[in-house]
């Protein structure tokens, strides 16, 4: 069975590569963590990448509202960011 990946970036070239690149697992994309959060109230996910700069909310934000709750709290993180002008994960 794939496990679940949900990616949350604002910038559409960088889910198109992600996506294309995770070819092996069930990846869900998202352009905000408003819209990956709706998702999630009924879905699961194994793992989230989750870009640390977005406009609404950003990647450390969005990581806090999920660890304060219980059924979302043990969902594993990596955080992508680009800000040094290439794609890297902290």
């Amino acid at each position: 069975m794939k496990k679940n990946i949900f990616v949350v970036d604002d910038e559409p070239v960088n889910l198109y590569i992600i996506e294309n690149i995770l070819t092996e697992y069930n990846v869900k994309c998202f352009d905000s963590g408003k819209k990956m959060w709706n998702f999630l109230q009924d879905n699961t996910a194994d793992l989230i990448l989750l870009d640390i700069m977005m406009p609404e909310e950003d990647g450390y934000e969005i990581a806090q509202k999920l660890s304060k709750e219980d059924k979302f709290k043990d969902i594993p993180i990596i955080f992508l960011t680009a800000k040094d002008g290439g794609m890297s994960v902290k």
